[in-house]
């Protein structure tokens, strides 16, 4: 038996496999499973380290040291049951900062953010790999991480919380702002807007069920805020998150942001047009339609047309 194998063995995985990529029964959460046989945990075995990952509990371990232990329920509901990662800014690398910067970010508000550079293991991708962590902050604490690689794989830290990202920005607003993305967020603090909060897991499908659960995180906003202006992307499952998001907030108080053409997003328009044309964006939202209320310009024309030439005639009818 080689070290690597070894090492599998006191985690309690047995397996003949020296080499390669390897789905297991996870040992910390099979017992527990209906489902115990499936092989939920991920294992990479390399010449000098081993290390893995179970997609159910969330146990993952590099060597013999375990990154994460498992969840101490498969099922939380209450927040007390919810996993609080540990966090550490360790700063940036320069291409991360490289890349921000290209889409018009600077490293001061990474700072703020308190955004680092972490090697995490990506589902996605089925391995190791360094990402950009966004931290979601609530009361100072930190309840989740969010992820990000270069191939554009996301996940967040299992069994943790989700809630708005920047919720801490908010607190005391009575104006809030509300993006799909954690990026637009950072990209509307470069326009001037602080009150700027993103929803966890972008937007959801057009045919998504159970979206109570998924709008959990609103719970946290105060009820204070009497003003909602929503930035979201143009694209056709932004427009169903914008729909939800005013139907939850109530369309008396939510406002909307229209984004140039050829732009979906806040990120999108600072990339392009830059921070002033962005701010401009935002500060000219406009009422979210209600129905059975007409704008002015929405009947302009006819009642110029009306003005100047009365009722047209009927058809004659012979």
């Amino acid at each position: 038996m080689n070290h690597n194998q070894s090492v599998l063995s006191e985690l309690g995985i047995k397996t003949n496999v020296t080499l390669g990529h390897i789905r297991v029964k996870c040992p910390q959460c099979a017992h527990a499973r209906k489902k115990g046989e499936i092989r939920c945990l991920s294992v990479e075995i390399t010449e000098d380290k081993v290390m893995g990952l179970c997609f159910h509990c969330g146990f993952s371990f590099v060597n013999d040291k375990i990154i994460e232990k498992p969840l101490t329920s498969l099922s939380p509901s209450p927040s007390s049951s919810y996993q609080k990662p540990k966090y550490e800014h360790n700063g940036l690398d320069p291409a991360v900062i490289s890349w921000f910067q290209t889409r018009g970010i600077p490293e001061e508000v990474l700072k703020r953010n308190k955004i680092s550079y972490k090697k995490v293991w990506m589902p996605d991708e089925d391995k190791i790999v360094g990402a950009i962590a966004y931290p979601y902050f609530r009361n100072g604490e930190v309840i989740n991480v969010k992820y990000r690689s270069g191939k554009k794989g996301f996940r967040t830290e299992a069994g943790a919380e989700l809630c708005l990202y920047r919720l801490d920005d908010v607190v005391d607003s009575k104006e809030v702002i509300y993006v799909e993305g954690e990026n637009d967020s950072l990209a509307v603090e470069v326009a001037g807007f602080i009150n700027c909060v993103s929803v966890p897991n972008g937007a959801p499908p057009p045919n998504a069920k159970n979206l109570d659960k998924y709008f959990d995180c609103l719970k946290d906003l105060s009820k204070e805020v009497d003003k909602h202006i929503l930035a979201v992307d143009s694209d056709l499952p932004g427009l169903t998150l914008r729909k939800e998001l005013a139907r939850r907030l109530g369309v008396e108080k939510c406002f909307i942001v229209d984004w140039p053409e050829g732009c979906k997003d806040a990120d999108e328009v600072l990339i392009k047009y830059g921070k002033d044309y962005l701010r401009e964006c935002i500060k000219n939202h406009r009422p979210y339609p209600i129905a059975g209320i007409v704008e002015a310009n929405e009947v302009h024309d006819d009642v110029i047309e009306f003005y100047e030439n009365g009722y047209s005639p009927g058809e004659n009818p012979g």
